[in-house]
């Protein structure tokens, strides 16, 4: 048995789009709710469900009728592009799973989605109820997706806790639990700032609805400080959380996790593996790894004393000043910069330029730490990379 798992990890990769191919026709009653499907889900809240699904959470459409719909108004070539760090056929995922048994009847409501720059705050969360016996709801959290807002969210967390997407994800859950209190099962579940928002809310809810959750899948999401780590919200619902991470995993390094970690193997190399349809799949359940990779590990190391030793305040000044930079380039995404990387680094480097000396500093010094670990996969940093490339 053993000697057939080796064989299978180094010679054979399958994903969750094999999952599909292999459990698409069993409901969920003939085969029960698996991690997989969890990661699933997770993907699927990067969709853009706006005019498909309503947020009212008693109007609810099936996973199938949303496929439809959002095939006939939207342009699979632009509709693929949800996230920096994520799979290039998400569109390909919600198809695949709109014409299976096990997906197709689920029904989504409560879309909700909020991308505000000022706040700033990148939230997306929805509903999807499954037609099985035990009434089981999954309530979905969205990850950071590839607006420039979203990646401003996430710095910002390295001074701000609880986050804006964090309140949000509490408010979303209070009103969806009140609509859908007869559930007999409910599950919790995000991908990356996703699976952190899940943990978050579900720790910040009162115990009545607590006792109503089942499990929260946090899928290679960052953690925590000590104090919510500690807090009476957060051990009440400890024992439910699972963890996932690749092998090679950065975002989920972040902060503190209670140790429940599944390592998780990959298919590809480097910070890439934070892209869920990388992970390796056997049956049922993802293929593990005893531990993280040298590289992983370092980061966790590094990035964690960054966050010790710089102070509140000069954190929140990285922040603000380098997202102010961004913005002056005039695009909010990663994609648009990458069509236009010469006119937007012009732009970009003369806002840098009209900063205070010590703004110029912090911003630099976090620009150099980041480059190292994101300059071959994200079009923001390759961009700094680039500049620097091109002076030597």
């Amino acid at each position: 048995m053993i000697s057939v798992k080796i064989f299978y990890m180094k010679e054979t990769f399958t994903t969750f789009f094999d999952y599909i191919d292999w459990r698409g026709d069993l409901s969920f009653d003939e085969a029960p709710f698996s991690e997989v499907d969890g990661v699933i889900f997770s993907q699927l809240t990067y969709i853009n469900f706006t005019d498909i699904v309503s947020s009212d959470f008693k109007n609810t459409v099936t996973l199938k009728q949303a496929f439809d719909t959002f095939s006939s108004i939207w342009k699979f070539s632009n509709s693929n592009i949800v996230g920096t760090m994520l799979s290039e056929n998400m569109s390909k995922l919600f198809e695949k799973c709109s014409n299976s048994k096990r997906f197709g009847n689920v029904l989504i409501s409560g879309y909700s989605y909020l991308c505000d720059s000022k706040q700033p705050v990148q939230f997306g969360a929805e509903c999807f109820s499954l037609n099985d016996k035990k009434k089981t709801l999954v309530i979905t959290f969205e990850g950071t997706d590839d607006s420039f807002t979203g990646w401003y969210e996430d710095f910002s967390m390295s001074y701000k806790i609880p986050s804006p997407s964090q309140l949000l994800s509490v408010s979303y859950l209070k009103k969806a639990l009140k609509v859908f209190w007869q559930k007999r099962k409910i599950i919790l579940t995000g991908h990356s700032k996703g699976g952190c928002n899940a943990v978050y809310a579900a720790a910040n809810v009162k115990f009545s609805i607590t006792k109503k959750l089942q499990v929260i899948y946090n899928f290679d999401g960052p953690g925590f400080t000590d104090e919510i780590l500690n807090s009476k919200g957060y051990l009440k619902i400890k024992e439910k959380i699972r963890n996932y991470y690749p092998h090679y995993s950065v975002i989920g390094q972040i902060y503190t996790h209670t140790p429940c970690d599944k390592i998780i193997n990959s298919n590809i190399n480097g910070i890439m593996q934070h892209d869920p349809s990388s992970w390796n799949v056997w049956g049922g359940s993802f293929v593990y790894v005893e531990d993280y990779s040298s590289e992983s590990r370092l980061f966790a190391k590094s990035i964690n004393k960054w966050l010790r030793i710089n102070s509140e305040e000069d954190k929140k000044t990285i922040s603000d000043s380098l997202f102010g930079c961004i913005y002056a380039s005039g695009v909010n995404s990663n994609q648009e910069l990458s069509k236009d990387k010469i006119s937007c680094s012009k732009k970009i480097i003369s806002a840098y330029m009209k900063l205070e000396p010590e703004q110029k500093k912090l911003v630099q010094s976090t620009i150099g730490y980041l480059m190292n670990i994101f300059k071959d996969n994200i079009p923001l940093f390759n961009l700094f990379h680039s500049k620097k490339k091109d002076k030597e």
